[in-house]
C-alpha cells in the first residue's frame, strides 16, 4: 500500500481537530485526525459509485412505495365498496 505524507500548519491541524470531535461525537467513534482524513480520502473515492448506488435504490425505493400506495389504496376501495 503506498504510504502519503502530509504537512499541515498547528493551526490547520487545530481546525481539523474540532472536524474529527464533531464527528466522532454523531458517529459514536473514536478516530484519530489521521484516520478521519483517510476515511475522508477514501469516500472521495468511492463517491462516485456510491451516488450511483444510492440513485438506484432511490429509483427502486420509489417503485416499491408506489407498489404499496396503489395497493392500500386498492384494499381502502375494496373495503369501503363492502360498506355499501
Amino acid at each position: 500500500m503506498p504510504k502519503f505524507s502530509l504537512d499541515l500548519t498547528d493551526k490547520a491541524v487545530q481546525r481539523l481537530q474540532g472536524f474529527v470531535t464533531t464527528y466522532n461525537q454523531n458517529e459514536g467513534t473514536a478516530l484519530t485526525l489521521l484516520q478521519w482524513i483517510t476515511l475522508h480520502l477514501q469516500e472521495m473515492a468511492v463517491a462516485e459509485e456510491l451516488g450511483a448506488a444510492i440513485e438506484g435504490m432511490r429509483r427502486q425505493s420509489e417503485i416499491q412505495a408506489n407498489r404499496d400506495f396503489e395497493a392500500t389504496v386498492k384494499a381502502e376501495r375494496t373495503r369501503l365498496i363492502a360498506t355499501l
